[in-house]
């Protein structure tokens, strides 16, 4: 995938890595809910992060356990800038500048950490947190991507903090927690065919 109709990675690296490949469902999928998401947000753009290398055998991307068969895509949430729709993310990469749980939210990172799960939090750790302060996590928006997604019936399920699904109200079956193996997912939505 390159930058299409309201559909952009995050960044250049994402291509020349090859790292931007799904299968053509999912791309269909996002290219269709990024159009959907610029008609009912005037000026969105989706920002996509990794997918699967060209070769779909079963090589997952690190530092991701799966994507490794064109069915997984992640996407960046959605932030303002200056009272506007971001264009782009407040991390390079697109990982690690994270929405941290609130107080008396269910606090997965912090568990995951203390039950010996390092990584879980690693791109959070060696992201630069200074453009944090820029950027403004945008939850109506990103709300509606992921109902948009979920609500496609190509879409098997997709990935989310639990304290995220509480705040933004997501009772979704197809929204699921990925456990503390993985890293966390209060940086990006993680959406996978069936």
């Amino acid at each position: 995938m390159t930058r299409e109709r309201h559909l952009q990675p995050n960044n250049i690296i994402t291509c020349l890595l090859n790292r931007n490949y799904v299968r053509p469902r999912l791309r269909e999928i996002a290219m269709e809910t990024a159009e959907k998401m610029n008609r009912d947000f005037p000026g969105t753009e989706l920002n996509y992060l990794d997918a699967s290398f060209p070769f779909i055998n079963g090589f997952p991307l690190w530092p991701h356990l799966s994507h490794n068969d064109g069915k997984k895509l992640d996407l960046s949430f959605c932030y303002l800038t200056g009272g506007a729709p971001a264009s782009t993310t407040p991390s390079f990469s697109g990982y690690g500048i994270c929405e941290e749980p609130r107080p008396g939210e269910k606090d997965q990172p912090c568990f995951c950490g203390d039950q010996g799960y390092w990584q879980y939090s690693m791109m959070r750790k060696i992201t630069p947190q200074g453009s944090k302060k820029d950027f403004i996590f945008d939850s109506v928006r990103t709300r509606a991507l992921v109902v948009d997604l979920v609500t496609d019936a190509g879409v098997g399920k997709l990935f989310i903090e639990p304290h995220l699904k509480t705040r933004m109200g997501l009772d979704y079956d197809k929204i699921r927690y990925h456990g503390c193996r993985a890293v966390r997912h209060d940086d990006h939505v993680h959406v996978q065919l069936w």
